[in-house]
């Protein structure tokens, strides 16, 4: 029976690590179109 939940909540930690992945990326790529637009306004 103890086995159950944790059987249950094994398949929601990639889907977490998976959406703080694409989070991060998406951070990622907002700076670096920041900085492109910066340097190509200059």
């Amino acid at each position: 029976m103890h086995s159950e939940p944790r059987t249950a909540s094994a398949p929601a930690m990639p889907s977490v690590r998976w959406q703080l992945w694409i989070v991060a990326i998406g951070f990622f790529m907002q700076s670096l179109d920041t900085t492109i637009v910066t340097r190509s306004l200059t």
